[in-house]
């Protein structure tokens, strides 16, 4: 006897597919997926899949019985702003095309938008290091490395590509050689017994002052940071 539709498991859509079924466009889904507004999903095998009867229960949460009528909650995603108060950074990673990644930082959101697609979220004060790197058919095209400091509301800040809103910049190179400098620098702090993301800001911009002019930073090393622990205790 043949499958009727009721014994058939239940359809997975891709985003696309769930995008249309719901008439949105893909982009809105995502972002409804993003900020946590949408309907359930699933991940199988690295893929966001929607089901149908998820789709269909979340559409319904909108429903209307006149101009009116306030329903239950509108469908609409936040707004894209950093509302939360922290940091966001798009990473992407197309195998030796595109690659951004996070050298350090505590990330507090971790967010995959896609298989090559993540924005992850920093807190106020959180320091990371964001390494960036680009090639074509004939090499590499370009590579920077940025330390910034994720800053609070009100706060002044610089835009960064790929950083929303911006950050307080310590570091910023360009150029492979020079970034293999700052990442070996980053290794060292590391091998003295000190997270990255706690070593004094000071020592970033001093890494960043030194490499760019061609000079050798000096060690972070774990007297120099306890001094720093102190100050910043002094200081309050």
């Amino acid at each position: 006897m043949s499958d009727t539709p009721t014994n058939l498991p239940p359809r997975f859509l891709r985003t696309p597919e769930a995008a249309r079924f719901l008439g949105l466009s893909g982009r809105t889904l995502e972002k409804h997926r993003y900020f946590g507004t949408g309907p359930a999903y699933r991940r199988i095998g690295g893929r966001v899949v929607y089901s149908v009867d998820d789709l269909r229960a979340w559409a319904d949460i909108g429903i209307k019985h006149s101009t009116s009528d306030p329903g239950q909650d509108d469908l609409m995603p936040r707004a894209d702003s950093a509302d939360d108060g922290m940091t966001r950074v798009e990473l992407t990673w197309i195998e030796k095309r595109i690659e951004h990644w996070i050298r350090f930082g505590r990330v507090a959101v971790d967010e995959i938008v896609d298989r090559r697609r993540r924005i992850v979220r920093f807190r106020p004060g959180a320091i990371f290091a964001f390494v960036r790197w680009a090639a074509n058919d004939y090499g590499t095209v370009s590579s920077r490395i940025d330390i910034v400091r994720a800053v609070g509301t009100g706060e002044p800040f610089t835009t960064l590509p790929f950083v929303r809103p911006g950050g307080d910049i310590l570091l910023k190179i360009e150029g492979w050689p020079k970034v293999s400098q700052v990442l070996a620098a980053i290794d060292a702090a590391e091998a003295a017994g000190v997270d990255p993301c706690d070593a004094a800001p000071d020592h970033w911009r001093h890494v960043h002052n030194r490499i760019a002019a061609g000079h050798q930073p000096r060690p972070y090393t774990l007297e120099r940071h306890r001094a720093w622990l102190k100050r910043r205790e002094i200081e309050g």
